[in-house]
């Protein structure tokens, strides 16, 4: 546990599919907060939680554009007063969806597949 003291008496178990297994050693403290659903992320042979890992994500809010084609996205974080803004355009937005979609574990919806395929189509010509 990265800045933690305290010697480690318990492993966890890092990594979503079997080839990315980790065992790591923790402390009591720390397992019993990874354990009650506190965030926690592996880095090299650390684990980061509380101040050494991004902050949550609270809420996430759209804004449409009546310019350019797409929108402002709003996302609201733990610990920030001020929520971070950023313009996506329709290609954008498609290409951050199918980026992040496969964290999911699920396959893409056939409406992502058919936007995506209309938005190529668009743009080849």
């Amino acid at each position: 546990m990265l800045r933690c003291q305290n010697p480690g008496s318990a492993f966890v178990v890092a990594g979503h599919r079997s080839a990315d297994f980790h065992e790591v050693y923790v402390c009591a403290e720390h397992k019993a907060k990874i354990d009650s659903g506190a965030h926690w992320d592996l880095c090299g042979d650390h684990v980061v939680m509380d101040q050494d890992i991004a902050p949550a994500l609270e809420r996430w809010s759209l804004r449409p554009s009546m310019g350019t084609e797409g929108f402002t996205l709003i996302l609201e974080t733990a610990g920030r007063t001020e929520p971070i803004e950023m313009f996506l355009t329709t290609t954008d937005s498609i290409s951050l969806a199918l980026f992040l979609y496969p964290s999911s574990g699920l396959p893409l919806p056939p409406e992502f597949v058919e936007a995506l395929s209309k938005e190529e189509e668009l743009d080849a010509d």
